[in-house]
């Protein structure tokens, strides 16, 4: 993978766990309101805040798969022959 590559992969996955901090820790915090679009009050609801953590669960995984894939790839050999 190229170095820009990296960089953009390893940007994906922190985003991801930047959004999954404030979806499962930081549920009704003032910057989880003010990123989403949603009221402290709302956010506070206990169906809103376990739809959160569920979500946050969820982006959690992709930034550990999104690091799996980035990882990966330098194991893979720089070639591959093919016996045709």
């Amino acid at each position: 993978m190229s170095t820009l590559t990296t960089v953009l992969a390893i940007l994906v996955a922190l985003e991801h766990l930047y959004i999954m901090f404030l979806e499962t820790i930081a549920t009704s915090s003032e910057s989880t309101s003010r990123v989403f679009g949603i009221s402290i009050d709302q956010l506070k609801s206990k169906t809103i805040a376990t739809l959160l953590k569920n979500q946050g669960v969820y982006n959690g995984l992709i930034a550990v798969l999104r690091w799996r894939c980035r990882t990966s790839h330098r194991a893979l050999p720089s070639r591959i022959n093919s016996q045709t």
